[in-house]
């Protein structure tokens, strides 16, 4: 029998937006089929990988 692999632990982020904020990332999240906190989950891991290759590129080049 196939063991399932053990979840790994989870930290919440917590993101105060205003009413407008917000109706524009669920009209966002809504157009991608997509729930507003898998839409943000991609979102900020998507720009965190862009920045975090950004610092690497400038720390190369020390």
């Amino acid at each position: 029998a196939k063991q399932k692999e053990p979840e790994k632990k989870k930290k919440q982020l917590k993101v105060f937006l205003t009413l407008e904020e917000h109706a524009a990332v669920s009209v966002a999240a809504n157009a991608k089929e997509m729930s507003i906190g898998d839409y943000m989950k991609t979102a900020v891991i998507e720009k965190a990988k862009k920045d975090s290759v950004a610092m690497i590129k400038k720390i190369q080049n020390l």
